[in-house]
C-alpha cells in the first residue's frame, strides 16, 4: 500500500503483517522508486543491475534472500508488518505488528485431538490460500511445508486441476502425496 500526503510532502509505504506480497524500493541521490515486483525497479534509470554477493550467498545457504536484502544491490525489502516514511529524503521503517506466540497448555486433551485440530487449522488455512478463479499452484522445494501445503490442497481442489506437476532439480518429489499424471522436469 502506498499513500502520498501532497500537503506534508510525505509517502507512506505498508507491508501486510506476514508479507505475502513482496514491497521493494531503491533509493539514491534523491530519487526513490518502488513496487511490488523486483523488475520493475530494474527499468529505473539509477538501478544498477548489480548481483548483491552478500544476497547470492544468503540464497545459496538458506534458498531465498532474507528482508531487507534483495538479489540486486541497492534494492531492498520493506520488512512484513512494517511501514516506511519517507520524508525530505530521509527514510524511517517502523514495525506496525508483531506476532505473538505463547505457549498453550494443552489440559487433558489427547494428542489426537490435538491432531484433529491441527488438521482442521491447515485445512482452512489451504482452503482460504486457494480462494480465487485461477488454478492454483505450489512451489515443491521438497521439505515439509511445502509438501504438506500439497498434501491438504490435493483435497481440496478440483480433480481437474491436479494433472501437472512440475519437477524443480533438486527437489523430492517422491515422498510427496499429491494426486498427479504428468511430470515434467524444469530445466533452465
Amino acid at each position: 500500500m502506498a499513500v502520498w500526503d501532497r500537503r506534508e510532502a510525505t509517502l507512506v509505504l505498508a507491508r501486510d503483517r506476514v508479507g505475502v506480497k513482496p514491497l521493494y524500493y531503491f533509493a539514491k541521490d534523491g530519487e526513490f522508486a518502488f513496487s511490488s515486483e523486483l523488475k520493475a525497479l530494474l527499468c529505473h534509470p539509477k538501478v544498477e543491475r548489480k548481483l548483491s554477493l552478500r544476497a547470492l550467498s544468503n540464497y545459496l545457504a538458506y534458498e531465498y534472500v532474507p528482508t531487507p536484502n534483495s538479489i540486486i544491490e541497492g534494492i531492498h525489502k520493506l520488512p512484513a508488518a512494517s511501514f516506511l516514511v519517507l520524508k525530505q529524503g530521509n527514510i524511517r521503517i517502523q514495525a506496525y505488528h508483531q506476532f505473538h506466540f505463547s505457549t498453550l497448555r494443552t489440559g487433558s486433551r489427547s494428542e489426537a485431538s490435538l491432531v484433529e485440530e491441527l488438521r482442521a487449522l491447515m485445512t482452512e488455512a489451504v482452503r482460504r490460500r486457494l480462494g480465487g478463479s485461477s488454478v492454483p499452484g505450489i512451489f515443491l522445494s521438497g521439505g515439509i511445508d511445502s509438501s504438506a501445503m500439497v498434501a491438504f490442497a490435493s483435497r481440496l481442489v478440483d480433480p481437474r486441476h491436479q494433472d501437472l506437476l512440475d519437477r524443480f532439480p533438486g527437489a523430492i518429489l517422491r515422498r510427496v502425496v499429491v494426486r498427479s499424471h504428468h511430470c515434467r522436469e524444469v530445466r533452465d
